[in-house]
């Protein structure tokens, strides 16, 4: 049955939902204080009451009554989100982002993420130790937790959620966007009821002290999730225990980093998000043995599996919202009354926003939400229109009805969704199409057969190992058909940050589909027309970098990246970054950065040498676009990480060249690389001494990459190239640090501009004052991503613009 928007908007769970929500975002944006919004709420209340009782004599005042709800029920949003907000004491924030490391006693809140290297989880505070003895304080903490990277005999205790613990760590305020369209640490913390965030760096700054018991019903949870990994580490291999985690705990820590690349560029990222699909698969679990049962009790035994599963998964949204729906619809039997399926989707989000008013600003129950709205919506008409096309004797074929089915529901749950996608990852992957047909049927094996397996696991240890076999052999079938299709040329298509014009046509044409009459085929070739003017038209009115140098500076903490975008199309990254425990920035910031600015391959890929603050991303780079060349400088180390890299550089690039002084790499018509460091030398290790040195020269501008080049280096660059030096822009070496900028390279460069790529609050305590002030005294205007997040510069030939709002 067609479910229209007029249909939708008359269901009162949906009314209710949309001005709460609404209040939400009110209050999100525009926060009002806490009394002010009560005695607000109080006074409408008294008003709809009163006008409820007038209008039960007077049927003239209903209309009226009917409009008092509205503004109450946004106002029952703006105070709950405000009682989320406020209930954050803000005792903690006095030490946070000081440079020494703070010793916190608390308890931990939540069910805790492990890792191999790192756990994760939030600290209820009770007390932090001073100058002037302990102090009490409150408020929860996002505490990160990893072992040494110095140390390899580190260890982590395994953490359990009620544990009393004593940490030393680096207490941080979240924050906003370090670049355009990119990951808000604020909001998501924020999302999380957490005031700061803490780094822990090594085992032995956490003792645990003792544990308090969180209650019956959360040891009960502990127990499940603590049984089902262990189930799952001896019944799987790791690889396919870490996936397994994901798909039955909804805990992706453990994931490989190629698993969930091949999982974002096949389009099936969706199965590691527990939802509807392993609710049903619950359901069936439930209700197939249970057949001679009454309806009454199995429905009353299939909601209590539902919540349960909901509770060992901690309650996110997706299954939240399953476990909502599901049960009304068995209640709704029960009882013999019919519902709506989108009346039943609007409650359970009141549901979940009631709860936590938070949520709504979440990726996660926005794609939920409008994952299944567009299911509803679309699913019947996409799924005719696509079998209508095709002769009568083939559309009648079983098979045929179903692989219809099934891609109708991806291209059905994706047509709200994928502005959302669009908007938070840049980029959409046509291959998922394709994979979700053979993709969906599997899960739906695998995590069959993985939750037989791990009920099994306690009772018949062969059953379970013949229930993890077939889940195992599915879930290969898997992570080959991922593999193989995100490896295809055109898997995923990089798009540009969409204008606010292309965001609304897009909701436009939704609705256009789902409201007006008329043949769906028609109005998906007028649709796809009127985006096809609007592509073309959008450059007209949007500021363009055509005939423009660009270079960028991206915010990847303590480490380096800087994207060169050329006049004539065409990028160069000259650094990526750091990986490992401090997190990759290849897939963190440089990936998201290149699809926002549609950048779907790289002409070279420059590291100036191998420290993982530099080629920590790079990696993750060379698998996410195309990349021409590498360029390095010097002798790169024949083990560990470094030579690891370079292995897999000579596989994924197309061939990787050392450059050294004297050099010239032409990159467009009018923009060239000059390269002034390394010497020439077979002997040459790569280093921070012999870090790769740069002048781009764009007609009269010139841009100056200095890697970590050391004070020795910088003389001798001065005795080599002299007056060749001087550049408007100067990225300056080693972060800021006292070995490099000696007053005489400073004053030879005299840059207009200095830029120094460092990590807030680091350790190093980059950059140093004398480094600020040598600058200053230079002349340079100084611009810091520790401050100001990431940075563009854009030249015409002539001048240099500094430009730190672009997408």
């Amino acid at each position: 049955m067609r479910i229209s928007w007029r249909r939708i908007a008359g269901l009162p769970a949906m009314r209710i939902l949309l001005f709460f929500a609404l209040g939400i975002l009110l209050q999100w944006h525009f926060p009002l204080p806490g009394r002010t919004l009560l005695a607000a709420a109080v006074a409408m209340l008294v008003l709809t009451v009163g006008l409820a009782i007038a209008a039960s004599r007077r049927r003239a005042l209903r209309p009226l009554r009917d409009a008092t709800l509205l503004p109450l029920l946004l106002l029952c949003g703006m105070l709950r989100t405000a009682d989320a907000l406020e209930v954050q004491v803000p005792a903690l924030l006095r030490w946070a982002d000081l440079p020494d490391k703070r010793v916190l006693t608390g308890v931990v809140a939540d069910e805790v993420r492990m890792s191999a290297d790192r756990q994760r989880f939030r600290l209820s505070c009770r007390s932090i130790d001073t100058d002037s003895g302990s102090v009490p304080v409150e408020g929860c903490v996002l505490v990160s937790w990893r072992r040494s990277r110095y140390d390899a005999h580190d260890t982590l205790r395994p953490l359990r959620r009620g544990d009393r613990v004593r940490l030393r760590g680096r207490l941080r305020t979240p924050l906003p966007p370090r670049q355009p369209g990119g990951f808000d640490a604020r909001r998501w913390l924020i999302g999380t009821h957490c005031l700061l965030q803490c780094s822990v760096s090594k085992g032995s700054d956490l003792a645990v002290t003792g544990h308090y018991t969180p209650g019956v019903f959360a040891e009960a949870v502990h127990a499940v999730r603590h049984f089902t990994r262990h189930a799952l580490g001896t019944l799987y291999a790791a690889r396919h225990s870490a996936v397994m985690a994901g798909l039955l705990l909804g805990d992706r820590s453990g994931i490989d980093d190629d698993v969930m690349e091949d999982f974002r560029r096949s389009g099936i990222m969706h199965i590691l998000a527990v939802s509807g699909l392993h609710a049903g698969i619950i359901l069936l679990l439930v209700f197939i043995p249970t057949e001679r049962l009454p309806y009454p009790l199995r429905a009353l035994l299939a909601a209590a599996g539902l919540w349960a599963f909901a509770a060992v998964t901690g309650f996110a949204p997706p299954v939240t919202r399953a476990a909502v729906m599901g049960s009304l619809a068995m209640g709704g039997v029960v009882l013999q009354r019919t519902g709506s399926a989108v009346n039943a989707l609007a409650a359970a989000g009141l549901i979940i926003l009631m709860t936590d008013p938070l949520e709504l600003t979440g990726l996660s129950f926005q794609l939920s939400f409008t994952a299944v709205l567009g299911i509803l919506l679309f699913h019947e008409r996409v799924s005719a229109a696509l079998l209508r096309p095709l002769p009568r004797a083939v559309r009648r074929r079983n098979i045929t009805q179903k692989a219809a089915a099934l891609l109708s529901l991806t291209i059905s749950a994706q047509a709200l969704s994928l502005p959302l996608l669009l908007d938070a990852f840049g980029q959409a992957s046509p291959a998922g199409l394709l994979t979700n047909l053979a993709a969906v049927p599997l899960v739906f094996v695998v995590v069959s057969c993985g939750v037989l397996a791990v009920g099994a696991f306690p009772l018949s240890p062969w059953l379970a190992d013949c229930f993890a076999a077939t889940s195992a052999a599915c879930l290969d079938g898997i992570l080959s058909l991922s593999h193989a299709l995100a490896s295809l040329p055109g898997a995923t298509v990089a798009l540009p940050h969409l204008p606010v014009p292309l965001l609304l046509a897009c909701v436009s044409a939704v609705i256009y589909i789902s409201f007006s009459q008329g043949r769906l085929r028609q109005k998906a070739v007028l649709i796809l027309l009127a985006f096809a003017a609007l592509s073309a038209l959008t450059p007209l009115v949007q500021e363009s970098d055509e005939g423009n140098l660009r270079v960028t500076f991206l915010d990847v903490g303590q480490g380096d990246a800087a994207v060169i975008e050329l006049p004539g199309g065409g990028a160069m990254l000259i650094d990526a970054g750091p990986g490992g425990d401090g997190g990759d920035a290849g897939s963190r910031n440089i990936l998201p950065w290149l699809r926002r600015r549609g950048i779907e391959g790289l002409r070279g890929l420059l590291i100036t040498h191998p420290d993982e603050d530099h080629r920590g991303g790079a990696l993750s780079v060379l698998r996410g676009v195309a990349v021409d060349t590498v360029y390095v400088g010097g002798r790169w180390s024949a083990e560990g990480a470094a030579a690891a890299l370079d292995s897999a550089m000579r596989v994924h690039a197309r061939g990787v060249r050392d450059v050294r002084s004297g050099e010239r790499l032409d990159l467009d018509e009018d923009v060239r690389l000059l390269v002034l460091s390394p010497p020439g030398g077979n002997d040459i290790e790569a280093g921070n001494g012999n870090s790769v040195v740069l002048l781009l020269i764009y007609g009269a501008t010139r841009f100056l990459f200095t890697g970590d080049v050391d004070a020795e280096a910088e003389r001798r660059m001065l005795r080599e190239w002299g007056p060749l030096l001087q550049a408007d822009v100067l990225k300056v070496g080693h972060h800021g640090s006292t070995t490099s900028s000696c007053p005489a390279f400073v004053l030879a460069v005299r840059p207009a501009h200095a830029v120094i790529s460092a990590g807030r609050n680091n350790h190093f305590r980059h950059p140093r004052a004398e480094i600020l002030t040598r600058l200053r005294l230079a002349g340079a205007r100084i611009s810091r991503t520790d401050v100001e997040g990431t940075l563009s510069f854009v030249s015409d030939g002539r001048r240099i613009v500094k430009d730190s709002g672009s997408p």
